[in-house]
């Protein structure tokens, strides 16, 4: 659990807190991401091509940084 302003924080929210002002995502995006990570990480499903382009490129923004 984490802290912030005074409440305890799960960890889904904290990274879709971290998601929305670190990288500039709205909402519906970022709990899209949440929900592909979940996805992927209960059942793994192999990536297509263009999954794993939509990933690179995520990564990518990601790394830049706001």
């Amino acid at each position: 659990m984490k802290e912030a302003k005074g409440v305890l924080l799960e960890g889904r929210k904290s990274l879709y807190m971290s998601l929305q002002q670190n990288t500039g995502v709205s909402w519906f995006r970022g709990l899209r991401v949440l929900k592909f990570l979940e996805i992927h990480q209960a059942a793994n499903p192999p990536l297509s091509q263009q999954q794993q382009q939509q990933v690179a490129a995520a990564v990518a923004l990601a790394k830049l940084g706001p």
